[in-house]
């Protein structure tokens, strides 16, 4: 009985100091949404396909081929990131950004049994994530056949900076609702300490947690 008594007089209590809750949560979305607005630099993703095609002169050729098809994009895979594809890159881009620079910004990824190749460039603005992308597939469509022989590159569709004009970070969805999250915890644990910190008695639980005497009544108020 003292339990569900306890709870209700816990809820009665969130109930009066909701607008606690109220108040850190907006301050805490507030806070976050705007510390991530002014610290954090948006991002933004171009990408592009190339498919990787092997030259097939005769039918031991193309079941050769077939066969060892997995080892050739793992190589491309690796190939598009080395000094070989992002030095020159680095060299013919508008902006200066080094090679390495140029590497940490691209993702590569291949979808399963198939031989296309998904280039993904990472940069502060859709203008250059499109630029060094772009730049990324000329680069490997033009030093693919004598990198690797009896292989070719033929890009599918070229980026376009009016396609990528959302950033991709920072994610605000994500900061509100860690907002929401710790203005709860931050209302709640305000609302605690409160409770702690209140020496007023209010209930006849109070009065009878203080005293080993039992409650045999109460005096009404007289108006």
């Amino acid at each position: 009985m003292n339990q569900i008594v306890d709870i209700r007089h816990v809820l009665d209590i969130l109930k009066a100091k909701f607008y606690i809750i109220i108040i850190c949560i907006f301050l805490c979305v507030t806070v976050i949404d705007g510390a991530t607005y002014l610290l954090v630099q948006p991002a933004y993703k171009a990408s592009t396909e190339v498919l990787i095609e092997q030259n097939q002169s005769n039918e031991n050729q193309r079941v050769q081929d077939d066969q060892t098809s997995t080892q050739l994009l793992n190589t491309y895979l690796v190939i598009i990131k080395s000094a070989t594809i992002t030095e020159p890159v680095s060299q013919n881009l508008t902006f200066d950004i080094s090679p390495k620079q140029v590497s940490n910004s691209l993702t590569v990824e291949n979808a399963s049994g198939s031989k296309i190749i998904s280039i993904i460039a990472k940069a502060d603005s859709p203008q250059k994530a499109t630029e060094i992308v772009n730049k990324t597939t000329k680069e490997l469509k033009t030093k693919a056949p004598t990198i690797l022989k009896n292989s070719s590159v033929v890009v599918l569709e070229e980026a376009k900076p009016e396609n990528n004009m959302v950033p991709v970070s920072p994610n605000f969805k994500t900061t509100t609702v860690l907002g929401i999250f710790v203005g709860i915890f931050a209302g709640a644990f305000i609302i605690y300490v409160g409770q702690l910190l209140n020496a007023k008695i209010s209930r006849k639980e109070d009065l009878e947690e203080l005293s080993n005497y039992p409650l045999l009544g109460k005096v009404s108020q007289v108006k």
